[in-house]
């Protein structure tokens, strides 16, 4: 309703987007995640989800409901004109189709040019990632090289979880002012290792991918096809939340990192169940 209602950027909000370099953009949804990169980073791990069901539940009308679902889905993922996040998923599942399940590559492009077309200021937006350098960007890049200071600095055990607002200023060279806090480096990589250290961002990762590969290793097991078709879900969704880690760091935000670790559980316990059944 955002969008349709005409609610426009405030004063607070104004630091999403820069005006002169799209000013065809007024409004990004954000629902009531307070920001519209959460909002794409949620939208992500449901269309992960959605697309994981899609793609092995063979039921017709269960598939025609998810097909719709996805498409709405999509659609307001690109109100949010989060780049990182309508590039990461639309990346994911484009190589899954690839290598996988190629009948279903024409109906993903075919949504991708339906949005695209519908929408010059999102054409925009989304080709701005090869050939812009908006306030976005550079802000993006001062914040990495402030990082990276900071994993120098404290490489074994980092500046402490959750610290990184606390401590941005003493490095800061770019915003040159209190008026905004930095909560998060904008890279979930880079953001591990400045918080807990280069030990506890490789113990996070082995988790962390572990996870997307048990849950990619899954389709190879003797599973309930329901439970296949949500861990191929969860593995799409949060590959796309690694992918879009590279330019964001999203998980923050204390309601959608409870989503990545339910997920996480999710499929820990799946395979827990299988390994108790098989003894």
């Amino acid at each position: 309703m955002q969008a349709f209602l005409g609610i426009g950027l405030t004063s607070e909000q104004i630091v999403w987007t820069d005006g002169a370099m799209f000013p065809g953009l007024k409004t990004r949804v954000f629902s009531t995640w307070q920001n519209p990169n959460l909002l794409g980073g949620y939208f992500d791990l449901m269309l992960g989800l959605m697309a994981g069901m899609f793609l092995l539940i063979k039921h017709k009308i269960v598939r025609i409901v998810i097909a719709v679902l996805f498409c709405l889905t999509a659609f307001c993922l690109t109100l949010t004109y989060a780049r990182g996040a309508c590039l990461s998923i639309a990346l994911v599942i484009f190589v899954y189709s690839i290598l996988y399940n190629r009948k279903v590559l024409l109906a993903l492009i075919g949504l991708a040019v339906i949005l695209l077309l519908s929408d010059a200021t999102l054409v925009d937006r989304m080709t701005s990632i090869f050939t812009k350098m908006d306030t976005s960007s550079e802000m993006r890049l001062a914040f990495w090289e402030s990082t990276i200071a900071m994993i120098l600095d404290h490489p074994l055990l980092g500046i402490g979880w959750g610290s990184y607002f606390m401590v941005y200023p003493n490095y800061d060279y770019y915003m040159q002012g209190n008026f905004i806090k930095i909560v998060h480096a904008h890279n979930m990589y880079l953001n591990f290792m400045a918080e807990i250290g280069l030990f506890g961002f490789a113990s996070y990762m082995v988790c962390f991918f572990g996870v997307i590969y048990k849950a990619f290793k899954a389709q190879v097991m003797k599973l309930d096809i329901l439970v296949k078709a949500m861990f191929l879900g969860i593995g799409l969704g949060l590959s796309a939340l690694a992918l879009n880690g590279f330019t964001d760091y999203v998980m923050f935000n204390t309601e959608l990192s409870m989503l990545v670790w339910l997920f996480s559980g999710i499929v820990v316990s799946g395979y827990k169940i299988k390994l108790n059944n098989i003894i």
